[in-house]
């Protein structure tokens, strides 16, 4: 009986190392993604957002144009920065892989 318990805590212990791992990927990913990974001499791409377009559709014309790997994580920063009846229409210069502070900031003013 011990030797079954010793077995469950060890299983125990290398989910959670595997959940932490999981964890602290998903993390830098997500911070990667906001922060943006751009380069300086990235030349810009044109985006186009219209009028009365959902953060979803900006957000989608935004990932087709390379700005964002991203869609749906976007949609939940624009949300969480409580922006989504902010956003302008219009047509943007914007870098591929632009950080999303950045992104929103553009389609803000």
């Amino acid at each position: 009986m011990a030797r079954r318990g010793r077995r469950g805590a060890r299983f125990a212990r290398r989910w959670a190392a595997v959940a932490a791992g999981a964890a602290a990927l998903g993390g830098w990913w997500g911070w990667r993604e906001v922060g943006g990974t751009a380069a300086p001499d990235t030349a810009p791409v044109r985006v186009t957002v219209t009028r009365g377009a959902s953060v979803r559709t900006a957000a989608t014309a935004l990932a087709e144009a390379g700005v964002l790997d991203a869609p749906a994580l976007f949609r939940w920063y624009v949300s969480w920065r409580g922006a989504a009846a902010a956003l302008m229409p219009g047509t943007y210069a914007l870098r591929r892989g632009e950080g999303y502070a950045t992104v929103l900031d553009a389609l803000r003013n």
